[in-house]
């Protein structure tokens, strides 16, 4: 019984994290590095997250 609730809970937490990797708050927060630049030059100036510069 632990392990089927465990499971539950881990779906629902999976649901979560696919609907905030779908719908980022920011558009340009899922980007890496060089497709920041990319975004940055024809949307900028925005200034990048940490993982970013």
């Amino acid at each position: 019984m632990v392990n089927s609730c465990y499971e539950e809970i881990r779906k629902i937490g999976e649901s979560i994290a696919q609907y905030f990797r779908r719908y980022p708050y920011d558009e340009w927060y899922p980007l890496t590095n060089e497709d920041f630049l990319e975004y940055n030059k024809e949307k900028g100036p925005v200034e990048p997250f940490e993982w970013q510069k």
